[in-house]
């Protein structure tokens, strides 16, 4: 199973496709998790629309994004964790589908592909390596994650906007091989 994770605040003009795009996925064997960050607009009355769709619906306040990521993450059931930011959709209703169905990744830890960037229609960025990986990072929009990756292990919030960056490049520098390319565009990234 898959958890997918939106962290989320006040996105009240946005969250809505982000929830569609999970929801309409073909492959069904997920749990939808929202990490609301205590939203000042109307996003907790856009979410709960589909509260019967959504697995867990939390709104608190939180240390920033990757506290709530953290968050998510001990409220996972799932085998893979992946986040969808609240401002993001799946590129397709097939995304998953074509990633998991009928397909065993057990030997990996981290399985990623490329997002399309909404803005600028450019699909980022193609297999890393250590080396690029240090210049540039993964979009996290395009990562499933293992959920053992975070097994005594977390998101450092002290790193208020590159705390996923680095998370990463400590799991990358351990042991690339658990890494894996999958040369599919998963996610629309509003950048």
């Amino acid at each position: 199973m898959i958890s997918i994770i939106t962290v989320v605040r006040n996105s009240e003009i946005t969250i809505e496709n982000t929830i569609l795009s999970v929801i309409n996925q073909e492959y069904k064997n997920f749990e939808y998790i929202i990490i609301d960050g205590k939203s000042t607009d109307n996003t907790l009355d856009v979410i709960n629309k589909y509260k019967d769709s959504i697995s867990l619906i939390i709104s608190e306040s939180d240390l920033g994004i990757y506290d709530a990521m953290n968050k998510g993450i001990r409220y996972s059931k799932g085998d893979w964790v992946y986040f969808l930011g609240g401002d993001d959709i799946l590129y397709n209703n097939q995304v998953l589908k074509n990633i998991f169905y009928n397909k065993d990744f057990k030997n990996k830890e981290v399985i990623y592909g490329n997002v399309l960037t909404k803005q600028n229609r450019i699909v980022f960025d193609g297999q890393f390596d250590l080396i690029k990986h240090f210049n540039k990072s993964v979009c996290q929009q395009a990562i499933f994650y293992q959920k053992k990756v975070f097994n005594n292990k977390s998101f450092e919030i002290k790193y208020i906007t590159t705390a996923d960056y680095v998370f990463n490049i400590k799991h990358l520098s351990k042991n690339s091989s658990l890494w894996m390319y999958i040369p599919q565009i998963i996610c629309e990234y509003n950048e």
